[in-house]
């Protein structure tokens, strides 16, 4: 039986990212992971992650969420501080699509999303971030079903939440299992 600490911030926010970052660097170094994905709105999250990751054996995929036209709101430079650090940069479609498809398929005609993203919310913003950004980065290609990959988002801004998750699609989001949470705010 493996024992491990997690980290309970006692509010959500940026203030934890310092913490979520060398909670998902030890991961990365100590357990081997190779695949880190982290949920940057901005890059600010991103970048910070990014140059601290340079030296590590890992995979490091930023995810963020693309406007209408498919756009990211990671500023040029931002961007490109990111990717010279070796880092990927995906801009997420919203899952929603694929999820409601999946009830769809077994439930009938509803708009389940809004059911799962409000369930997800019961254990933070962070957690709920982490497991879309999951989902969308296997739905782009970036993580196989099955992987296991450590997950980093936050509330609002920064970092806050670090969880172990096993890799799924969206269309088949029920597999997705969060088999460790690292740190999460109580709030």
């Amino acid at each position: 039986m493996e024992e491990k600490t997690a980290k309970y911030f006692d509010a959500p926010g940026e203030a934890n990212t310092a913490h979520c970052l060398n909670v998902a660097k030890t991961e990365a170094e100590e357990n081997g992971y190779k695949n880190i994905i982290v949920a940057s709105t901005t890059g600010e999250t991103g970048a910070i992650f990014a140059e601290a990751f340079k030296s590590v054996d890992a995979n490091l995929m930023i995810v963020t969420y693309a406007d209408d036209k498919g756009e990211s709101a990671i500023p040029e430079k931002t961007r490109n501080k990111i990717l010279d650090s070796g880092a990927t940069i995906f801009n997420a479609p919203p899952i929603s699509l694929s999820i409601d498809r999946s009830f769809g398929e077994e439930y009938g005609e509803q708009r389940p999303s809004q059911i799962v993203h409000d369930t997800l919310l019961w254990f933070g913003q962070g957690m709920a971030a982490c497991c879309k950004c999951v989902m969308s980065a296997t739905d782009g290609g970036l993580l196989q079903e099955g992987m296991e990959v450590v997950a980093v988002a936050g509330t609002l801004k920064g970092a806050d939440t670090v969880a172990v998750v096993k890799a799924a699609s969206s269309k088949r989001f029920r597999e997705l299992k969060v088999l460790e949470i690292l740190a999460k705010p109580r709030a």
